[in-house]
This record gives C-alpha cells, sequence and structure tokens, in this order.
C-alpha cells in the first residue's frame, strides 16, 4: 500500500507494531508528543522543509528560527516540561550566505533566551533547499501524558483556535490580522502555563495538529468518549471575519486548522479563567465510551473524526 492511502496516523501505528521495546530507562517511546525516560527526562524531535512547513517570501531567517524553535519546545510543554537544550541539524543550500545563517541561529537563541535553554550542537549538510530538524531536550517531575484522561474530566484549552492558520492564510493581507499573523509567526510554546498547571492535569496534548485530530489523540490513548461543544469554542474576531470574508465553513476551518500549539487538557480540578495573562476556555467532557463527537445546537451529537493536516494522506482539506 502507498504511504499517501495510509495517513500519517496509521503509518505511525505501523511503525509501533514493527519495533521492539528492550531499554528499562524508557517509560514511553512512541505514542505521545515526545519520548519520556522513566527519570523525567523528555526527548522530542521536529523537522521543516522549504515548501512543506515555511515559506521565505514571507519569513525572513531570524522569524523562522524562532518559529521552528517554538514549534519544536511546544512538544516539551505538552508533556508539562522544561526544556533544556536544542540540537539542530541542517540541510543547507550552497548558496545560502552566513549573515542567512546566523540570522536563522539568532532566532532559534532569542527563544531558547525566553525559555532558560541553550543551542548544545547539531550537524549540518548540503542540500538543494532549506531544511531543518531540531531536536529538544526537557525535564519534568510530573509528566501528564495523553493517556490520562477519565470520564468526568472536563476538556479545556488555552488561546483561541484557528488563529494560526488564519495568520498564515491571511500573509498577503497588509492590514487587520495582526494577532492571527503573530500567532503563525512566532506561536510561543506553553510552557511555563503547562508547567504552573501540571498537577491539576489527567491528560495534555498540544494542538499542533488541529482540534479534531488533537482531541481524536486524546480520546483513543486514554480509552474515552470526548464530547466537544461547539458553542464553548475560543474563536478570535480574526478568524470569523476571514471565513466569512471567503465564504469558508466556520466548523470545518476551526476543527481542522493546526499549529496554533495550544494546551489541550482535561481535569477534574477546578481551572482559572487565565493563566499567565492567557484565556482558557471550558470546551467539553469526557464519558465512558469511544469516539470524539461535536455537540452543536439542539444537543444533537455528530461523530467528529481527524480531520486535520495530514503529512501523508492524498486527500486535501477544502473549507
Amino acid at each position: 500500500m502507498y504511504l499517501k492511502y495510509l495517513g500519517e496516523t496509521k503509518a505511525i501505528r505501523l511503525i509501533m507494531k514493527n519495533i521492539q521495546r528492550r531499554c528499562s530507562e524508557i517509560r514511553l517511546g512512541i505514542g505521545d508528543d515526545a519520548c519520556l525516560l522513566k527519570d523525567g527526562t523528555i526527548l522530542t524531535t521536529d523537522s521543516f522543509l522549504e515548501g512543506v512547513h515555511f515559506d521565505l517570501k514571507y519569513f525572513d531567517y531570524q522569524t523562522l528560527g524562532e518559529r521552528i524553535a517554538c514549534a519544536t519546545l511546544s512538544d516539551i510543554a505538552a508533556m508539562a516540561g522544561k526544556p533544556i537544550l536544542i540540537l539542530a541539524a541542517l540541510y543547507l543550500p550552497k548558496e545560502m550566505t552566513t549573515k542567512e545563517l546566523l540570522s536563522l541561529y539568532q532566532g532559534i537563541e532569542n527563544i531558547c533566551r525566553r525559555y532558560n535553554c541553550e543551542i548544545g550542537g547539531g550537524d549540518i549538510v548540503s542540500s538543494k533547499r532549506l531544511g531543518i530538524t531540531l531536536s529538544a531536550l526537557g525535564k519534568t517531575d510530573k509528566p501528564v501524558l495523553r493517556s490520562g484522561a477519565r470520564p468526568k474530566d472536563r476538556v479545556f484549552v488555552t488561546g483561541y483556535l484557528g488563529l494560526a492558520e488564519t495568520g498564515r492564510k491571511t500573509m498577503n493581507i497588509k492590514s487587520g490580522y495582526r494577532n492571527s499573523r503573530a500567532r503563525h509567526l512566532r506561536p510561543l510554546p506553553r510552557i511555563k502555563e503547562a508547567w504552573q498547571l501540571r498537577t491539576r492535569l489527567n491528560s495534555l496534548i498540544d494542538t499542533s495538529d488541529g482540534l479534531a485530530t488533537d482531541v481524536n489523540h486524546l480520546a483513543r490513548e486514554s480509552g474515552v468518549k470526548i464530547k466537544i461543544f461547539w458553542d464553548k469554542l475560543p474563536i478570535h474576531p480574526e478568524t470569523i471575519k476571514l471565513c466569512r470574508k471567503r465564504h469558508w465553513a466556520i466548523e470545518r476551518f476551526v476543527l481542522s486548522s493546526g499549529e496554533d500549539f495550544e494546551l489541550l487538557f482535561t481535569t477534574q480540578k477546578e481551572m482559572p479563567k487565565t493563566i499567565q495573562g492567557l484565556k482558557i476556555s471550558e470546551i467539553g467532557i469526557c464519558e465512558k465510551g469511544r469516539g470524539v463527537f461535536l455537540i452543536k445546537e439542539g444537543g444533537k451529537e455528530y461523530p467528529c473524526p481527524p480531520i486535520g493536516y495530514d503529512h501523508l494522506w492524498s486527500r486535501s482539506i477544502s473549507f
């Protein structure tokens, strides 16, 4: 079978079935936002390719460095950890200038400084187009996994849903989408927020693949049914404006749009309305059963499949 018919999630499950566990130091390997060792060490890696993950038509190299560092460190936040270091493997065109290279590293360094971690090394190879793989190491004293959701947990999310994708879609518009463009270009990971909340949470993931996909990850790994209430989803006015202007179905846009890198979590404990100045919204509930369902007007339940971005799937999402 070709991978375009299998999809990214099923490809990962296929890999999981064909590898063996042999290291007693590993608490959790494939199946969460990052690898977790028994001593609380977190390891993660992310790859970024020109033309797939970023467009140099509107990214300068410093901003690109900031963005990829944010995305990688979000996996540390998604397990309620603190970052320690980043390793950078670079695939560089020979035509790239030293100024561009240093600007890229300056961007990564800006984010490392903000979260008190550092660049610990890496590798450089020649390539026809720019590619970067960042690996990050972090530490946590209370890891929060995707698999911890329980019936009667309430579901929460920080920030806004679909805001980063709104920014990506409006990069060629000069005014009117300042908040969404900022979230797309520099999606600061919710490291401090996750660390502060970690003792109250049962499960946690970041919204990198879109709400529908990431909620399905929680439901599957935890073995619960999750109901999401459409009228409770935090949607920014800029997203509403864009969908109306383009005549897009806002429901599908919000459910499928990824790379917000917000915290999506479940708990039975009381939650504040904000943390570190960041909005927290209660959007759903966990029950006994399986699957994810969207609750719309009148209380009707509709199946909510994982319709977020998939690198391997041949089908594209239209709004």
